[in-house]
C-alpha cells in the first residue's frame, strides 16, 4: 500500500497494490515504490490546473516497464493489480488495473436511505465483462472458468487462457505484469476516474480484492463509519477517566481501527466459506 502526505500541494495519494503468482510480491512491491517516485517527479503532480488522472496512469505504466526491465523479476506469470486515488481539495483523481477497488462512502439523507451510501469509484477488470471479453478474444485468447471434472458445475470465476494452452487462468482481464496473459488479449491499461467530493464525503476506501470478495460495498463503508464511530468514542471515554479531556481526536488512529475491523470480517468469512485467507490489503481515508 502507499500513503503519503505531500504538503506542498496540500495532496493525499494513496494505493493499493495486490500482487498475484510466484513473485507477485517482488512485481507489487516494486511497481509501488518506483510509481510514487515517478508520480512525485511528474510536473503534472504539482502544476495548478495539472492532469492529475493522466500523471497517474503515466507513472503507473512507467513503473511497469520499469519492473519489466528489472532481471531479478520474472513477470511472466506473476502480476499485480492496481488502485490509486490523489485527494486534493473536495476532488478525486483515481485509476485502476484488476479486481482491487476504490469506494467512496458519502452522507445521504432520505427516509430508508443508509446514513453513509456506498459509491465505487473504480470498477473491476473482470474477463466476461462484455468489452473485456471481446478485447480478449480477438487477440485469440479464450475466456472461461475452471471446471470440475468430478461435478458438472462450473467452479471460480472466468478465466484468461491461452488458445491452445491451459495458462495463464488469470481471474482479471488488466494487470501490471503477466506477460503471458498479455499473449491472450490482457492489457496495463488503466481506467480513469473523477469525483467530486462535495461536504458530503465522509470515508474513501482503498482494498484489494482480499476484502471485496466476500464485502460488499455497502457493508464495507458501514462497517468502516462504525468502527471509526467506536474507536473515537473509546477514546473520549479513556481521555474523561484519565482526566485527559484536552486531549485532541486522533483520526488516524480512527482510520486504522476502521481498516482492521475490515480486515477481521474479510478473513473471517474468507476461513469460514474456504478454510483459507486471500491477501488482504484495506487503505481507509475518514474526511470531515
Amino acid at each position: 500500500m502507499v500513503m503519503v502526505e505531500h504538503a506542498a500541494t496540500s495532496s493525499l495519494l494513496v494505493a493499493v497494490f495486490d500482487g498475484h503468482g510466484v513473485q507477485g510480491h517482488d512485481v507489487s512491491g516494486f511497481v509501488a515504490r518506483t510509481f510514487v517516485t515517478l508520480l512525485l517527479r511528474d510536473p503534472r503532480f504539482a502544476a495548478a490546473g495539472g492532469d492529475l488522472c493522466a500523471a497517474l496512469s503515466d507513472s503507473l505504466l512507467a513503473a511497469e516497464a520499469a519492473m519489466l526491465r528489472e532481471p531479478s523479476i520474472d513477470a511472466s506469470l506473476s502480476g499485480s493489480t492496481a488502485a490509486a486515488a490523489i485527494v486534493r481539495g473536495r476532488r478525486l483523481w483515481a485509476i485502476g488495473v484488476g479486481d482491487s477497488r476504490i469506494v467512496l462512502g458519502a452522507r445521504r439523507r432520505g427516509a430508508g436511505a443508509p446514513s453513509v451510501q456506498a459509491h465505487p469509484v473504480s470498477h473491476d477488470h473482470k474477463p466476461d465483462l462484455p468489452a473485456e471479453k471481446k478485447r480478449i478474444l480477438a487477440a485469440g485468447g479464450r475466456v472461461m472458468a475452471t471446471r470440475n471434472r468430478m461435478a458438472p458445475h462450473i467452479v471460480g470465476p472466468a478465466r484468461v487462457w491461452l488458445r491452445d494452452v491451459p495458462a495463464p487462468g488469470l481471474a482479471m482481464s488488466r494487470s501490471l505484469g503477466d506477460l503471458v496473459a498479455k499473449a491472450a488479449g490482457v492489457i496495463s491499461t488503466p481506467d480513469r476516474y473523477t469525483a467530486e467530493l462535495g461536504g458530503a464525503a465522509r470515508v474513501l476506501l482503498l482494498a484489494s480484492d482480499g476484502l471485496w470478495d466476500f464485502v460488499p460495498n455497502q457493508e464495507a463503508v458501514d462497517g468502516a463509519v462504525q468502527a471509526a464511530a467506536d474507536s473515537r468514542r473509546l477514546a473520549e471515554l479513556e481521555a474523561a477517566h484519565a482526566e485527559a479531556k484536552g486531549r485532541g481526536r486522533d483520526a488516524a488512529a480512527e482510520a486504522q481501527d476502521a481498516a482492521r475491523s475490515l480486515m477481521r470480517v474479510a478473513r473471517a468469512r474468507w476461513l469460514q466459506r474456504t478454510g483459507g485467507s486471500d491477501d488482504i490489503t484495506i487503505v481507509c481515508v475518514l474526511m470531515a
